[in-house]
């Protein structure tokens, strides 16, 4: 069985199944990072390259809220890069439900996340996610969409 698929299984079934409100996932147990207002950009990205920079040992995300154009690919790099073997350890998931599309596990590149950003997304909307370590830490940053 695909190893994205044997942790996505239980992590969705436990947020799911445990935790779900009619409005989305509730993650309590979720580290909440300071977010500011105003969206921003990593050095050397932008709203049509966003990306963010997760550092799994702080537990942090830079920026904690990212600008990003519609259909655009959002890129989450995570630090201290993990072994390749490490792949389907972190898995970026939408608080609310409707944002399927936030959706995404560091597989198969296990320094990286990928997520599209539909053309039909709401322009000029914010669209907060968690981001889960299989070591169960949490933390929960935000995206504007542009």
């Amino acid at each position: 069985m695909n190893k994205s698929l044997l942790f996505l299984l239980p992590v969705s079934v436990l947020l799911f199944g445990c935790s779900t409100t009619s409005k989305g996932i509730n993650l309590d147990n979720c580290q909440v990072q300071v977010v500011p207002e105003n969206c921003a950009n990593a050095p050397g990205s932008g709203p049509s390259n966003p990306v963010v920079n997760f550092n799994k040992n702080g537990v942090t995300a830079a920026p904690p809220n990212v600008c990003a154009m519609r259909g655009s690919t959002m890129v989450f790099k995570i630090t201290p890069n993990p072994p390749n073997s490490d792949t389907a350890t972190v898995t970026v998931l939408p608080k609310v439900i409707k944002d399927t599309w936030l959706t995404g596990t560091n597989h198969p590149d296990s320094g990286k996340i990928e997520i599209f950003i539909p053309p039909w997304v709401k322009e000029l909307s914010d669209h907060e996610y968690a981001i889960v370590v299989n070591d169960g830490s949490c933390l929960d940053p935000r995206v504007h969409v542009m």
